[in-house]
């Protein structure tokens, strides 16, 4: 849709329909800030930058019998390529705005100068009400193994592979990757978390309808974009899948 000249899969055609009803604002569209935060993080990046997530702490004296104690996390992510900042930019300039992705101990977001953020009307009342959905919904996909569970769960047992003698992030669990087998394996692992935090933001900011062509066909196991999992989905949420062509047809009426 962003590009539907240099579209894959044949679907230049409808990809070009779906942006026309944008560009004429028949319909609104969202995106994740995980386009950004984690797809935006090349594949063959992931092990080594991921992996250089690391908790730390820091400590100051206000006075006397006062001191103050932080606790963050420092992140590492370098430019996005062209090729994604090219997509975010367009998809922004189309009208398209980023949407929350579920709020956890130590994640990171989007910039808001590269990926503006959509404020729901109602302001910041508004805004919690709708990532209680997205983490609602965020915490049922790790209950059923998908999306961040994924590589969760294999940053966890790298860790434990390794015997590792002081408790770290599963983060720098997957920085432990060791040939391009496992590599490929956390790669995949960051697109399916990517992937269940797109839906997740879209099911808590009530977004009607989610597109995508993509069947988790290439996942390492079990994903959120199965069709399994569509029907789950659906039928405990609501949420509406569409493919680009079914959204074009129906764009079209």
């Amino acid at each position: 849709m962003i590009s539907p000249e240099t579209a894959q899969r044949e679907t230049g055609a409808s990809g070009a329909a779906v942006r026309a009803a944008i560009e004429a604002g028949h319909i609104q569209g969202f995106f994740s800030e995980t386009l950004v935060t984690l797809e935006g993080v090349e594949k063959k990046d992931r092990v080594d930058l991921l992996g250089k997530t690391r908790l730390v702490s820091g400590s100051s004296s206000g006075g006397k019998n006062e001191i103050t104690l932080t606790i963050g996390f420092r992140h590492f992510r370098n430019e996005l390529n062209t090729r994604v900042l090219e997509r975010v930019r367009t998809a922004v300039t189309l009208g398209m705005r980023g949407l929350r992705a579920p709020a956890r101990f130590g994640s990171y977001h989007a910039k808001e100068e590269i990926c503006p953020l959509f404020m729901p009307p109602g302001g910041m009342p508004e805004l919690l009400r709708c990532m209680d959905g997205v983490n609602k919904i965020a915490t049922e996909m790790a209950r059923r193994h998908v999306g961040q569970a994924v590589a969760v769960e294999l940053g966890v047992h790298f860790s434990q592979r390794d015997r590792v003698s002081e408790p770290e992030l599963w983060l720098q669990g997957l920085g432990r990757a060791r040939n391009r087998t496992e590599a490929e394996k956390v790669a995949k692992a960051i697109s399916e978390y990517a992937d269940g935090d797109s839906i997740a933001s879209h099911y808590g900011f009530g977004i009607e309808k989610f597109c995508s062509d993509d069947f988790g066909k290439g996942a390492a196991g079990p994903s959120v974009l199965d069709r399994d999992h569509r029907k789950w989905l659906a039928d405990e949420f609501g949420i509406q899948f569409v493919t680009l062509s079914e959204l074009a047809e129906r764009v079209a009426t």
